[in-house]
């Protein structure tokens, strides 16, 4: 299963993408939910269950952008509970994380989005 991680101006205020944040503040994000890069400066991060792949702007490289994100799962009980949560938390880290920075977690295979887009900006 493969997801992209993006924030997205609401059409109202003209639509289109947004980054997600500096490089520093994105891990940091993923850090909370035990997911790091496995080297200094490394686009990847590993975590339970998941590999995330970081989209930079390459034109601004001092900057160090965060565009988007990939989430590949590569394993979906792993996964489940950092996203969904577990009985004593609920929602998981992940969807907390998520709705916490404003982003958006797109399901590539079936087409879904957490949170759902609000009604006006849906196409």
């Amino acid at each position: 299963m493969r997801y992209t991680i993006h924030k997205i101006r609401p059409k109202r205020d003209g639509g289109g993408m947004l980054p997600l944040g500096t490089r520093s503040e994105v891990v940091a994000a993923f850090a909370r939910m035990n997911t790091a890069p496995d080297a200094d400066g490394s686009r990847f991060l590993f975590g339970p269950g998941m590999r995330v792949e970081l989209a930079l702007d390459l034109e601004s490289p001092s900057r160090a952008t965060v565009l988007s994100a990939e989430v590949k799962v590569a394993e979906e009980e792993l996964f489940e509970i950092i996203f969904q949560g577990t009985q004593q938390e609920f929602p998981g880290l992940l969807a907390k994380t998520i709705r916490r920075h404003g982003w958006h977690l797109l399901n590539l295979e079936t087409g879904s989005c957490y949170p759902p887009m609000p009604v006006e900006d849906d196409d």
